[in-house]
């Protein structure tokens, strides 16, 4: 596991609305909620539970992986949640490091015994599985750490109804032109998968104002963006959790 998060630099920052606005996000499409607006098996967390919780999300194509690992070089110190996933590994990712990889009964298993703070397949229709596991948040948040997780949207829409006073950031491309050049190029998809996964990401995109915050990737300058996300964990890191 990784060392407790600690302070970062102010950098840069570009606010989408109120400083912390406390958005509604239960009822995502294809993730099934309680009455409570959490997902089978979960149960809201304390609100004395130390440290801050930070939620990068946006479309396929966005660069999180690339921005959370370019984060993780500059400011070691940050506890990153490793997820998990369904698919296969991509070449020079490693399990454990980049996604904790399974079976699909493994995963399912996990998740009908409550280890899963939140879940998705995506894309919705015939995509893989991804979650996290409850444990890497509520083992550094018992600590006192700040937490950053990398999530699709559904994903963060599930964090938001558990943990409402999560900080929520949307990376988003410059334009979908850029996305689409991105997830063509990564050739890592069949053509039905990719078309999904391009359906998927527009839907998405649509779901930009309900975060707290927006970050533009745009082609290269993803220093700048990694900037910007440093910023808002500063500004917003005693925030209660």
């Amino acid at each position: 596991m990784r060392a407790p998060c600690g302070r970062l630099r102010v950098v840069w920052i570009r606010q989408r609305g109120s400083p912390h606005p406390r958005r509604d996000m239960r009822g995502a499409a294809n993730l099934a909620l309680t009455d409570d607006g959490l997902p089978p098996g979960s149960t809201r967390v304390r609100a004395e539970r130390g440290g801050s919780l930070f939620v990068l999300s946006g479309p396929a194509g966005a660069g999180k992986t690339a921005l959370v690992q370019h984060l993780r070089l500059r400011k070691p110190e940050v506890y990153f949640c490793v997820t998990g996933t369904t698919r296969k590994p991509r070449p020079g990712e490693k399990d454990g490091v980049d996604y904790y990889f399974s079976t699909e009964p493994d995963f399912l298993k996990l998740r009908d015994e409550g280890g899963l703070v939140e879940w998705a397949r995506v894309p919705p229709n015939g995509g893989f599985l991804y979650g996290t596991p409850r444990s890497e948040i509520e083992r550094a948040r018992d600590r006192g750490s700040d937490v950053l997780l990398s999530v699709d949207v559904q994903g963060a829409r599930s964090i938001r109804a558990q943990f409402p006073n999560a900080v929520l950031i949307f990376l988003r491309p410059a334009d979908a032109e850029t996305l689409h050049r991105r997830l063509v190029g990564r050739g890592t998809e069949s053509p039905d998968e990719l078309a999904l996964r391009l359906q998927n990401a527009q839907t998405e995109l649509d779901h930009e104002a309900e975060f707290d915050y927006s970050v533009v990737n745009a082609d290269g300058k993803l220093s700048e963006a990694v900037d910007r996300v440093e910023q808002i964990i500063e500004s917003s890191r005693d925030r209660a959790p």
